[in-house]
């Protein structure tokens, strides 16, 4: 990942919720460019049901998805990937 935010799942939050505050807080930090990858801890990943390699669109931007070792549960890392 290039550049990114590290975000945190609050208790009762939804994985998109909290996914979508995570790409909001990109952009502010970020200004003129879109987020396209999010890093989880593999339980967080697994408890919304979702596989690593999924594309899910969130506040209008299309993260893909990926497991990182050395992201906490309820963790969220969000940023760009380039190709």
């Amino acid at each position: 990942m290039t550049d990114g935010v590290l975000c945190f799942q609050e208790p009762g939050q939804t994985l998109e919720d909290a996914l979508a505050e995570a790409v909001a807080c990109y952009r502010r930090r970020f200004p003129g460019r879109e987020p396209n990858a999010a890093t989880l801890h593999r339980n967080t990943l697994a408890a919304a049901g979702l596989e690593p390699g999924a594309v899910v669109t969130v506040a209008g931007a299309a993260l893909t998805l990926a497991v990182g070792a050395s992201v906490l549960p309820r963790h969220l890392w969000v940023g760009r990937e380039e190709a």
